[in-house]
């Protein structure tokens, strides 16, 4: 379930900052090369705008999800694969936003699953589906039939990328040598070939949100590896050299390392999802929405968020990597969960009726007087 974290203590979180930066942040590497992209976006009429394409979720009966923390893909045929951490099962629409099927049923066998936590669109449609519970790769083909199982020595597949006839996962691998190594290269079969995705290897458990979370996007022979905590992007190889890193310095966008819950500081900013696509790169950052006091409540000793859309509104950022400089940059007032597809996004709340659905739109940048450009 991709959330955003708590909310934290800012004076707490400043003086962790200045310490630990020098140590925790990307260090410098030979081969690798840092760049500032400049606060301003090169066009200052341009604005990110969400084309609705179709709504996934039935009010009753087949194609009903279960929660409002669900997830797609969409597959080059335009059907969308949903599910929610934890489901035993994800369902296929078609691009009509009609139901098709429901694939997998809760158990250990084969085809079944104890809880779906990621799904990639592999090669003609074929779907793997991670297990988080049975550490368990499932492979069905283009018409759903299990093609093949593989176990696997990760946590969870929910942040991963097809790469170089690879898979990179973001996960962790609780052993000596991995744990401090946020990003694995796995062959088809699951098998870890290489962990990389850090040049200090430190592992600091009482920071994990900070130091081991990355939002990935595939780039050719290359993965871009995104820092949730700060709006930093890294390029890997898949040799796991590091040769290139973004940094953007925006005042709605400060690191924090810790985060900590409570009701009178606004919630955290955190990158939820990039996508790199001919030498664009899209940026989703989850930032306090300009009501988000109204939205929260107390509730015992913890709160309760009452309009999610209220709370946080999500930062749409297009960053030209030629020109290294970004061309538009606008808050939309919704929670987007990240890409489906080829600039498509999508979120996961409730209809009017109450029922979970996942609303998908098309991103287009536009400028004054100008019909939206589809991405």
């Amino acid at each position: 379930m991709q959330q955003a974290p708590a909310t934290c203590t800012r004076g707490a979180t400043w003086r962790m900052v200045t310490a630990l930066a020098a140590v925790l942040s990307p260090a410098p590497a030979s081969a690798q090369v840092r760049i500032v992209i400049p606060p301003d976006a090169v066009c200052g009429e341009c604005r990110v705008t969400l084309r609705p394409v179709v709504t996934l979720g039935d009010a009753d009966g087949p194609g009903m999800l279960e929660s409002e923390y669900s997830h797609a893909r969409r597959d080059s045929r335009g059907r969308y694969y949903v599910w929610a951490s934890g489901s035993p099962y994800f369902w296929v629409f078609g691009a009509d936003g009609r139901v098709i099927r429901r694939v997998g049923a809760r158990g250990g066998g084969p085809g079944e699953f104890r809880s779906v936590s990621g799904i990639l669109i592999g090669t003609a449609d074929s779907t793997y589906a991670f297990d988080e519970s049975e550490r368990r790769l499932s492979v069905f083909s283009p018409e759903y039939a299990l093609v093949r199982t593989a176990r696997l020595d990760l946590d969870t597949g929910f942040r991963s990328v097809f790469l170089g006839g690879g898979i990179v996962v973001n996960s962790m691998v609780r052993t000596a040598e991995r744990i401090g190594y946020p990003l694995h290269l796995l062959d088809l079969e699951g098998r870890i070939l290489r962990s990389f995705g850090s040049t200090s290897g430190a592992y600091r458990p009482d920071m994990r949100d900070a130091l081991e979370v990355r939002e990935l996007s595939a780039d050719g022979s290359r993965v871009w590896s995104s820092w949730i905590n700060q709006y930093v992007v890294e390029r890997w190889d898949t040799t796991g050299n590091l040769d290139l890193v973004l940094e953007r310095n925006v005042d709605w966008f400060s690191a924090w390392w810790r985060p900590e819950g409570g009701l009178k500081e606004p919630p955290l900013p955190v990158t939820t999802a990039i996508q790199v696509r001919n030498d664009t790169m899209w940026v989703l950052v989850r930032v306090p929405g300009r009501e988000w006091r109204t939205a929260v409540q107390p509730r015992g000793r913890s709160y309760t968020i009452t309009a999610a859309n209220v709370y946080q509104h999500t930062m749409v950022e297009v960053i030209d990597l030629v020109a290294e400089r970004v061309v538009a940059s606008s808050e939309v007032p919704l929670v987007l969960f990240g890409f489906a597809g080829p600039g498509l996004v999508f979120g996961s709340t409730s209809d009017r009726t109450g029922n979970p659905v996942v609303p998908v739109w098309r991103l287009e940048t536009t400028t004054s007087g100008e019909k939206g450009r589809t991405q």
